[in-house]
């Protein structure tokens, strides 16, 4: 049976899918680090990844504001 506590520590865990996801925004913004020179192919990357962490952001404040209002203590 799981208590209300193990329940809690699943829900506030990042799910793998995150996990992976931010693991390859990490290494894009690796390779944008690694070169010298802004050009626009630059800019328009660090855009994508830019609107990829906000939908990310969007998805968990959802989940957030769904877990507390069921009474999850959140960390």
């Amino acid at each position: 049976m799981e208590t209300k506590k193990d329940k809690e520590e699943k829900i506030n865990s990042l799910s793998d899918s995150d996990k992976e996801s931010l693991k390859i925004l990490s290494d894009r913004l690796s390779n944008l680090k690694s070169k010298d020179v802004i050009t626009e192919e630059s800019v328009l990357e660090m855009e994508i990844i830019l609107m990829e962490i906000l939908v990310m952001k969007d998805r968990h404040q959802k989940h957030l504001l769904r877990w507390v209002k069921q009474g999850y203590i959140l960390d």
